[in-house]
């Protein structure tokens, strides 16, 4: 079975709080792996 991965990071979503909402966005959607990027 495929799985679809996502990458979310800090440049394109700004603040932490608004990464993490994104990343509970993404996980709800059904992403998986899920990849979080702090680097900024």
């Amino acid at each position: 079975m495929t799985s679809t991965g996502c990458l979310l990071s800090c440049e394109e979503f700004g603040s932490e709080e608004v990464l993490v909402q994104a990343a509970r966005v993404a996980e709800h959607a059904g992403f998986e792996p899920l990849a979080i990027s702090e680097v900024t």
